[in-house]
């Protein structure tokens, strides 16, 4: 959250720049095998930027991955997800993650839910759930400390459409 907009160098190759934080950027084709992913800041250059961040990754082949950068600049981190190919005809599929790093354990319910109703209880940082199957239709979800009704985070309502699949990060600082 303390960051300033950076560059995504893949094997020495810029392909992102200028990515503010909290932004998404496209999936991108990468060879299958070990590939060197480095952020530095945005306009600089390897030989004479900081790297802020730098991980060498194995990808295989027909996959998708989510790599999310979390914590704050002097501690940043590497969060390597894998995403589902396989998708519901019928429904739906979810999945939250919890990606402050100064924020408590967490839990994620629909909005204006009953603690104990929580879809997802106790979810501590750096964890991103399974995917759950939900009906298509609107969904809206909060995020709030763990066990308490108050709300950390309120995720605008989405539609979601059948065939589908969503994927919601809690980013940023709890302060």
């Amino acid at each position: 959250p303390d960051a300033p907009p950076i560059d995504v160098v893949v094997n020495g190759a810029r392909v992102f720049g200028n990515v503010p934080f909290g932004m998404n950027t496209p999936y991108l084709t990468v060879p299958v095998g070990e590939n060197l992913i480095q952020i530095i800041p945005s306009g600089g250059s390897l030989e004479d930027s900081p790297v802020v961040l730098e991980a060498t990754l194995p990808f295989e082949g027909d996959t998708r991955t989510t790599i999310v950068a979390s914590n704050v600049l002097d501690a940043i981190e590497a969060n390597v997800i894998s995403d589902a190919t396989d998708l519901k005809k019928n429904s739906a599929q979810v999945r939250v993650g919890h990606l402050s790093a100064d924020a408590p354990n967490v839990d994620i319910a629909t909005d204006g839910s009953a603690p104990k109703d929580a879809l997802l209880k106790d979810v501590p940082y750096k964890t991103v759930s399974d995917y759950l199957t939900v009906k298509p239709g609107k969904l809206d979800l909060e995020v709030r400390p763990a066990g308490s009704e108050d709300v950390a985070l309120d995720i605008p309502a989405v539609k979601l459409a059948k065939g589908t699949n969503y994927s919601a990060y809690a980013i940023g600082s709890a302060a």
